[in-house]
């Protein structure tokens, strides 16, 4: 019987009853560090867990963050490999296993179980074929050589800390905030209730070229017109070392509607029937409104994100999203055909909208070929009913010059087979 462990866990007990009779709102994760005991003592009975015990010697050494990794979700990193630890699958050496074996994270190299393996030095003298970290608090190196964990590590403790109620309303967890989320001009960023003797080190930003940050004063600011998503990052530091905080994805400048979920320009759109489209949340986004050029032709009954579209003949819906920095419309043309049969003739139309070349596809179910025996006609024609653009052709594709026609809505006419498509 291991009589120390019994009365490290006694005393811990008894440590735990009185903190619970003295405190009400008592310290979610409860350990018991005894340097009294001769014997070296260290256990987390649960990952992740919420209490620890390490005694002898093992007090104010690594032994300690070791533990503490364990109640805050971290395996060993040679899991399932040896040293009597089999909670998880042993990982294959190259990896490929990572996310479901061994210490389930993927940027910690495969360990074959570090006691006994690793000299005074700190150098690895095990099996060959392993090239563990030495280092990794989470492996059984000697206490003195670790000293680390990886960003893999430190994102499961995150989530376990995310995932434990109890831990995460009593912890200390850093959060970038925004002045202010559209950014239409400057904002100023903050990490607040940083804790004493921690300092934030650096500013980061995804897209320097649309937002620089000043590391100095934090104040951000719009560049070059930018209308987009933009991601926030830090690192804090302190007399233990730095780490990375989550970062926070911002929206600068104006909304930027994207592609719709499913094209309503691309076969088969059949008229008299519906297709349900939806478009990407924006951050920040203060209203969406959707609608239609011609109700009598073009139906969409929209809310928030999400349109349902209900189509008669060939139109175009709209979709608005304003923000505290302004309102953008993106309109977006239905290709409708009436589905009727006689050849199954389609066509495809791409990109919509389009900047500089507009590419037409013309498809035909009883034929394979890239070129049809009779030619199609394709017409563009302005909002003013006006053809700006006609021509003939014979192959399955063709591309329409839109650099010099100004950027409206068009209309655009495919004949083909006596009918138009």
């Amino acid at each position: 019987m291991d009589l120390a462990g019994k009365k490290l866990e006694f005393a811990c007990q008894s440590i735990y009853q009185h903190l619970r009779r003295a405190v009400q709102n008592i310290n979610p994760l409860r350990s018991c560090l005894d340097t009294t005991l001769t014997h070296l003592i260290r256990q987390c009975p649960n990952i992740p867990g919420a209490a620890l015990a390490v005694g002898g010697g093992y007090v104010n050494t690594s032994v300690l963050s070791h533990e503490f990794g364990h109640c805050l979700g971290l395996y060993h990193t040679h899991s399932g490999r040896g040293c009597g630890d089999n909670a998880n699958c042993s990982e294959n050496v190259n990896e490929s296993s990572c996310s479901i074996c061994e210490d389930l994270v993927c940027d910690s190299p495969t360990d074959p179980c570090l006691s006994g393996n690793v000299d005074l030095n700190c150098q690895y003298i095990g099996p060959s074929g392993f090239t563990p970290d030495v280092h990794n608090i989470m492996s059984y190196a000697p206490p003195a050589c670790l000293n680390r964990l990886t960003t893999g590590q430190v994102q499961r403790m995150h989530t376990a800390i995310l995932n434990n109620s109890i831990i995460s309303d009593r912890s200390f967890l850093p959060t970038i905030v925004s002045s202010s989320n559209p950014i239409c001009s400057t904002s100023i960023f903050s990490i607040p209730n940083l804790p004493t003797g921690v300092i934030i080190t650096s500013w980061g930003s995804s897209n320097t070229n649309g937002l620089s940050i000043n590391s100095t004063t934090r104040a951000a600011t719009r560049l070059n017109n930018f209308n987009g998503p933009v991601t926030i990052s830090a690192t804090v530091s302190s007399s233990c070392g730095s780490v990375s905080v989550p970062p926070l994805s911002v929206w600068v400048g104006s909304p930027k509607p994207g592609p719709l979920s499913q094209n309503i320009n691309n076969q088969p759109f059949c008229s008299g029937t519906e297709k349900s489209v939806s478009i990407a949340p924006e951050i920040g986004a203060t209203s969406y409104i959707w609608s239609s050029n011609n109700e009598s032709i073009l139906l969409v009954d929209g809310f928030s994100i999400s349109a349902i579209i209900d189509a008669g003949n060939p139109g175009t819906c709209s979709f608005t999203v304003t923000n505290n920095c302004g309102t953008t419309s993106q309109n977006y043309f239905a290709v409708v055909s009436d589905c009727s049969g006689g050849g199954g003739e389609e066509m495809l139309v791409y990109s919509n909208p389009a900047s500089s070349m507009f590419s037409v596809q013309v498809m035909d179910s009883i034929s394979e070929k890239d070129h049809f025996a009779r030619l199609f006609q394709v017409t563009l024609i302005n909002r003013y009913s006006q053809t700006v653009f006609s021509a003939q052709a014979t192959g399955r594709n063709f591309q329409i010059p839109m650099d010099a026609l100004p950027p409206v809505v068009y209309s655009l006419d495919v004949f083909y087979k006596d009918v138009v498509l």
